[in-house]
């Protein structure tokens, strides 16, 4: 068995670890997700480091509430970016390792509650 890559324990506290819930929340974190880093992605690719820092910013809680492992220091980096002008290579090398693992933590969430 893998390295489980999100610990639910904040989830679970709010919603009571009702399997409802919890099903509901990995099949939204796993429908807007991947829209959320298809908007940073292109955001670097323009070089709008605003923006870079203000999705960086939103995705944060999200990554903190699902406990996606590892990716503080990351997502900090990205969202330092609306601050600080970054080179696109920084950018996207950040970028491709929060793609990697919240890819691969969604796909263990839907198999883990049997949505996939």
């Amino acid at each position: 068995m893998s390295e489980r890559l999100y610990d639910l324990a904040t989830l679970k506290d709010i919603g009571g670890d009702d399997p409802a819930f919890m099903k509901e929340m990995v099949e939204m974190f796993a429908t807007i997700t991947p829209d959320t880093l298809i908007d940073i992605k292109e955001a670097i690719q323009t070089e709008n480091w605003q923006q870079v820092g203000s999705i960086a910013h939103s995705l944060k809680a999200n990554l903190i509430s699902y406990g996606i492992s590892g990716m503080k220091e990351i997502i900090l980096q990205l969202e330092s970016c609306g601050s600080n002008e970054h080179s696109r290579a920084f950018a996207l090398d950040n970028f491709a390792v929060l793609e990697d693992v919240c890819s691969r933590a969604i796909q263990q969430m839907l198999e883990d509650y049997m949505l996939k």
